[in-house]
């Protein structure tokens, strides 16, 4: 049954990663389709490049929560229970979300998109801040104690403060070199007299193209660094097989 533990963390991951890209595009056409669209016609035509798909990628949340409950139950109930909170808000967020969307051009009149609009607005900014900033956050505590687990107890602060500290440092620096890359494109762009939502969309385009570079290479790297510990092959098949031992328990303990 070990083997089945890593298929399903991948498929998890699959499924996690599949939400992210393809619903935070929808999340970003909702926050900016204000800024992009300077006219009705223009914001009418931000939103139905999403139209057709905005419903059926948050199918994405869906499985993978349903896919963390049937293969360990007991993280998904621990996970969502400490992030009941976030839950909550990420629910009132795409409620409010989808009812923007639908109501939105009940309508013909100013004032009535211009409520929708603000609320497709909010919805789609409060979404993503509390899936990455509260639910990640709350998360990386967890993530911390589990690194930290067999670290001697006079190195265990050492430890901490490394974790930490590169965690910050990792987030502030991706963060400015990905605002400096999109900025830098978009100001040379308008530069040019290109209009204002085309260089918009090529400068996120540049830095997220960057991102994932950066990223490919990262997991290339670390995969790598993983393999080449220069440890005999029986210890590292031993460490693995603790490995995934104690993350089973971890899976399979009951709530708290």
């Amino acid at each position: 049954m070990n083997h089945l533990i890593p298929f399903w963390f991948i498929v998890i991951a699959i499924l996690w990663t599949g939400f992210f890209i393809l619903e935070g595009f929808d999340f970003g056409v909702g926050m900016l389709h204000g800024v992009v669209g300077q006219d009705e016609a223009g914001r009418r035509a931000a939103i139905n490049t999403i139209g057709p798909l905005w419903d059926g990628n948050e199918v994405w949340l869906i499985v993978a929560g349903a896919s963390m409950f049937a293969a360990f139950p007991g993280w998904y109930a621990t996970m969502f229970s400490a992030l009941y909170l976030a839950l909550v808000l990420l629910l009132i967020s795409l409620i409010i979300r989808g009812v923007a969307f639908e109501y939105r051009g009940k309508r013909d009149a100013a004032r009535w998109r211009r409520t929708w609009d603000v609320a497709l607005t909010a919805g789609s900014l409060l979404a993503p801040l509390v899936i990455m900033g509260l639910g990640l956050g709350l998360l990386y505590a967890g993530v911390q104690t589990a690194a930290n687990a067999g670290v001697p107890e006079d190195q265990a602060g050492l430890a901490a403060a490394l974790i930490t500290t590169s965690f910050q440092l990792g987030s502030a620096l991706g963060l400015a070199v990905f605002s400096g890359i999109a900025s830098s494109r978009t100001h040379h762009l308008l530069a040019a007299r290109t209009p204002l939502p085309e260089a918009l969309t090529a400068g996120f385009q540049r830095a997220l193209l960057v991102s994932a570079c950066c990223l490919v290479v990262a997991g290339a790297i670390a995969l790598r660094a993983s393999n080449t510990r220069g440890e005999p092959a029986a210890t590292r098949e031993t460490q693995w097989d603790s490995e995934l031992g104690a993350i089973k328990t971890l899976a399979e303990a009951p709530p708290k």
